[in-house]
């Protein structure tokens, strides 16, 4: 790393050349609301995948997909995180069979 310059990717957002908003808000000032209530993870793969969370009694979850669920079973992962930790659950404990199309970063971030 020696020699290696960071200062693009760690300038203060403000210093950038050509920043289109010079008093564009660089810190959350607006509440969101991103209806996670919604998200194919609430609505299906938490509800089934239970048994699972619960006691490692192993799943099959099977469930259509679309593009915008590009984030599919990140939420399901934290709750398999929180109760396993690291070790996450054995293989096999949760299969997810989707039908559709999200894209190559569909479930990218499902834990083990």
């Amino acid at each position: 790393t020696k020699g290696l310059d960071l200062s693009p990717i760690l300038t203060h957002a403000l210093d950038l050349k050509g920043l289109l908003n010079p008093n564009a808000d660089v810190r959350n000032t607006t509440k969101q609301d991103h209806e996670l209530e919604k998200h194919i993870d609430m609505t299906h793969l938490l509800p089934q995948a239970q048994p699972a969370l619960k006691s490692k009694t192993p799943v099959v979850i099977n469930a259509e997909i679309i593009n915008t669920q590009r984030s599919s079973a990140t939420i399901l992962s934290h709750e398999v995180s929180k109760v396993y930790g690291a070790a996450g659950l054995p293989d096999g404990t949760i299969t997810i069979n989707f039908t559709g199309s999200a894209g190559q970063s569909a479930a990218a971030f499902m834990t083990k």
